[in-house]
């Protein structure tokens, strides 16, 4: 019986059953017609803590590998966001140049090029697939090509603490939520930040959002699932920017 990725409770309500799918971003080669292998894609819901979620993950060095397709800085509007963003949170936060900033799946350096673009000089990106990364690092950001865990937030912290951590829309794909909150609460700094964005669970109901729930993304997260879960770690407010 699969456990509750959150509170560890038993998973024993189905939610959406997609059979069995080829994973996204995955293209053949229509010379050999080779087929893309498929796996499980289906949907249960925690009645302790509400958290819907992948019965059943791919690994992620599966999904997220040297050859990975997504790049953020292709969407006009995220990176019309990114800069926005970069603008309100310093403002907001009163960020001093040298303060840490460390954004987690950084992607390309979509985000962080902003707060390079605005002489903050302490950035630092942690994204897993070499791909992206190493168009961040063409662009002068430092970038660490691996998965953020426990154990990295530790050891990152005993160099420097962040002042401020971004993590958007990268919770929804990690398997260990435990173990990665607790790397973001070693890492951020006493009066540090973070900002950590995700799908609500809510919208992609009403507004039938299909084709986000796919393999990458292994749980779906209503307000109510994401608070109880930040309180349970002391790392608490929901807040909106």
């Amino acid at each position: 019986m699969s456990r509750c990725r959150s509170c560890n409770s038993a998973l024993t309500i189905p939610f959406l059953d997609y059979g069995n799918l080829p994973l996204p971003n995955c293209f053949i080669d229509m010379n050999t017609l080779v087929e893309c292998e498929k796996y499980p894609l289906k949907l249960v819901y925690c009645p302790v803590c509400h958290l819907v979620q992948i019965d059943e993950h791919v690994t992620p060095k599966i999904v997220f590998n040297h050859h990975y397709k997504y790049f953020s800085s292709y969407s006009e509007e995220l990176s019309i966001n990114s800069k926005n963003f970069c603008e309100k949170i310093c403002e907001e936060l009163e960020l001093s140049k040298r303060d840490r900033i460390i954004e987690i799946a950084s992607n390309d350096g979509y985000q962080l090029k902003y707060f390079l673009m605005n002489n903050y000089e302490n950035v630092l990106g942690i994204e897993p697939t070499k791909s992206t990364a190493d168009v961040a690092i063409d662009l002068g950001i430092e970038t660490r090509i691996e998965f953020f865990t426990h154990e990295l937030g530790i050891e990152l912290a005993g160099e420097e603490t962040a002042k401020l951590i971004i993590a958007n829309n990268v919770l929804a794909h990690v398997p260990d939520l435990n173990d990665f909150i607790m790397g973001i609460k070693s890492l951020l700094s006493a009066d540090g930040t973070a900002v950590i964005k995700f799908q609500y669970l809510v919208d992609l109901i009403k507004n039938e959002y299909f084709d986000l729930i796919y393999h990458e993304h292994i749980s779906y997260f209503s307000l109510f699932s994401v608070k109880n879960f930040y309180n349970n770690k002391n790392l608490f407010s929901i807040k909106s920017l």
